[in-house]
Formats: structure tokens, C-alpha cells, sequence
């Protein structure tokens, strides 16, 4: 397929005006981090990562935290 992606006309990209940012946020203040989860031996440290990420992802979006299941 190749080439040059169209411009989305649905979903036009925004630029954001960065100034006003914190050079840093220590989201563990915030509440969207989960405690650290026991693997035990499982080898399914991927899916700890994998679930906190998207814990923290809709925390952050929704502005409640919802524990999940690894």
C-alpha cells in the first residue's frame, strides 16, 4: 500500500499548547497507580504491566480508579 497517509478530515489532528505543562507529575499522589502486584512465580510479569498500564490509562481518562484482574 505505500505512500502518504490522507488527512483524517473526522479526527483532524490538534496541537497542543505544551506551556502550561508540569515538567514532571508523580502520579502515585494522584491515586491512578495500583500497589505492586504478587507474580509469585507465575512468569506473567507482562500481564502485571500490561493491566496497570491500562489501570492507570482509565484513571487518568475517567478520574476513577478500577482495580483489574491480571
Amino acid at each position: 500500500m505505500g505512500g502518504l497517509k490522507k488527512e483524517n478530515k473526522e479526527y483532524p489532528i490538534k496541537e497542543l499548547d505544551a506551556s502550561a505543562n508540569a515538567d514532571s507529575i508523580d502520579w502515585r499522589t494522584k491515586g491512578v497507580v495500583s500497589p505492586v502486584g504478587n507474580q509469585l512465580v507465575c512468569m506473567s510479569g507482562w500481564a502485571f504491566a500490561a493491566i496497570g498500564s491500562i489501570e492507570s490509562a482509565a484513571a487518568i481518562k475517567s478520574g476513577k480508579f478500577i482495580k483489574l484482574s491480571e
